[in-house]
């Protein structure tokens, strides 16, 4: 259950743990309820410019492609598999 910081009452959360992840930043904190003794994650992703963002979403793109590929041409195999043995 991931809550935001606006919903917890200040007094009743507790930092269990902090930690700094890998070389882009990203920053992950679990937090206790005191209340109701649910441990929550934070995560927070460091920000991207916007080449960095466009970069990625053209690898997307790119993945997402080859993917497309592979299923049409595996689809034309098997159209092709299905008209051979309608002739035999």
């Amino acid at each position: 259950m991931i809550k935001t910081m606006e919903q917890w009452q200040p007094n009743t959360i507790v930092l269990i743990n902090r930690f700094e992840t890998g070389s882009k930043g990203m920053k992950i904190w679990e937090l206790l309820d005191l209340k109701t003794d649910v441990v929550t994650v934070l995560v927070s992703q460091p920000s991207r410019s916007p080449e960095e963002e466009l970069r990625d979403k053209i690898a997307e793109l790119e993945r997402m492609n080859t993917d497309l590929q592979m299923e049409n041409d595996l689809l034309k195999k098997v159209r092709e598999l299905e008209r051979r043995d309608h002739y035999l």
